[in-house]
């Protein structure tokens, strides 16, 4: 299997995937507008002059979150959490929403996704682009100067995003102190990425030095939220990301190691709370949703860890304290063999999933937790849209959801597992065709 389009395929086919969408969701996608109207921005808060900005991947192609940043009268910071409105546009029991529904999440393959909502959706008008109109839901917060948390609301709005950066770029307003040196960094390249925004060498120095201003601000912000979380006892997978870069014959053609610096932090931070805040909205209503659920550890799984970490010289004292698994973690985040220690930490673990009954996250240390900030990508944060739409609309959400959202919540983590192993599968055979071809530019040795 020389032929890296022909083992795609094989994926595609081995885990029941495909790129291509039936005619009748097609035909329907096409009947979404692919600008905001002035019919969709009524009832809605009008955010689009506060300053929003996007920190993706550099090979994002959909952005399900903004974040925005202002200033209030009494010094007060409000910080915007907005999601990608998706289900304003993805009502329920359409074809859209029943083959959605059936695909459970978008599965990142190495240089194709293979998408929830069709292109026309995921990559338009639901995508939070530089200087487009975006219909979203937000959860607001409000901060005092110093950064400590005072409240939040739901809401629905429309926002325009001033600017999409990459994370690279995004650490680059945190590290640097030059604007021309921000300004002369190489952008990153356009036929990974879906829109790329305006590049920075072309922005004014005031477009910059806001940028910059905002971005620091937030992860003041940020800092913060994860020092609180850490001293919670949420575990702290300091792990790095590979990832794979492809060219059009899906061929790989440069691989990254992406560390989780600053930048991801800062964005991980913010999602993580609106998660937070929302789920804890859902349990103090008694409303139904589907939860993010991580199972507490079995204490002989984690005894076996504990003497297995002992063979790398790793000490640490009981597992059924938190504080101990954190300061192992630190010592598997330094060892040399962190990575395959950190494996055999996750499979001491139990799996997260989903439930339709809030029972907790061990791995964050949250009694609430759900996924609301990725809709476009998962149908779990679109069933939790629904929900929340009919909480600022005051609608009267019905109970009786409770009992079906149970088989739903199982068939979302089917299809996630099943995703997260064709993602490993395509990952391994683009790493192995990469050093095969490696292997072969090389001159033979000689004896």
């Amino acid at each position: 299997g020389d032929d890296p389009l022909t083992d795609h395929k094989g994926i595609l086919a081995k885990f029941g995937l495909s790129g291509n969408f039936p005619d009748k969701v097609v035909e329907e996608s096409k009947l979404c507008p692919d600008k905001v109207s002035q019919k969709d921005r009524e009832d809605r808060r009008d955010l689009r002059n506060v300053f929003t900005l996007t920190i993706d991947p550099l090979d994002a192609r959909d952005f399900d979150d903004a974040l925005s940043f202002r200033e209030l009268e009494n010094e007060e910071l409000e910080i915007g959490v907005h999601i990608a409105d998706v289900s304003h546009y993805v009502r329920s029991g359409t074809q859209l929403d029943r083959e959605a529904k059936k695909r459970g999440n978008s599965t990142y393959l190495v240089g194709e996704v293979v998408p929830m909502l069709p292109h026309r959706l995921s990559s338009g008008i639901c995508s939070l682009v530089e200087a487009e109109e975006r219909l979203v839901k937000s959860v607001l917060f409000r901060f005092s100067k110093d950064g400590k948390p005072l409240d939040s609301k739901l809401a629905e709005s429309v926002i325009k995003s001033n600017k999409r950066l990459t994370y690279e770029q995004a650490i680059l307003f945190m590290k640097e102190t030059s604007l021309e040196k921000i300004k002369a960094a190489k952008p990153p390249p356009s036929r990974y990425s879906g829109s790329p925004g305006r590049p920075l060498r072309e922005l004014t120095n005031e477009q910059l030095s806001e940028l910059k201003e905002v971005i620091e601000k937030l992860w003041h912000v940020a800092a913060q939220i994860r020092q609180s979380r850490m001293k919670a006892g949420s575990l702290d997978f300091a792990s790095s990301d590979v990832k794979i870069l492809v060219n059009d014959k899906g061929e790989p053609e440069e691989i990254i190691q992406s560390e989780s610096d600053e930048s991801h932090q800062l964005i991980e931070e913010f999602m993580l709370l609106a998660n937070e805040t929302v789920a804890k909205e859902l349990r103090k209503k008694h409303l139904p949703g589907i939860f993010r659920v991580h199972p507490d550890p079995d204490p002989e799984n984690l005894d076996e860890l504990r003497s297995f970490v002992s063979i790398f010289g790793i000490s640490c004292g009981e597992l059924s304290s938190r504080k101990e698994v954190n300061k192992m973690l630190a010592q598997i985040n330094k060892h040399v063999l962190g990575q395959i220690l950190r494996i055999k930490f996750l499979r001491s673990m139990k799996q997260a999933c989903y439930r339709n009954t809030p029972d907790g996250h061990y791995g964050l240390a949250k009694r609430d937790y759900l996924h609301f900030t990725s809709p476009i990508r998962r149908y779990a944060d679109l069933v939790v849209h629904r929900i929340i739409e009919q909480i600022v609309r005051r609608q009267k959400v019905s109970k009786s959801e409770h009992g079906k959202l149970e088989g739903l919540a199982k068939h979302l983590s089917t299809t996630e597992r099943n995703s997260v192993d064709a993602e490993r599968e395509s990952v391994k055979d683009k790493l192995l065709l990469y050093y095969q071809r490696d292997m072969g530019k090389r001159p033979p040795v000689k004896h």
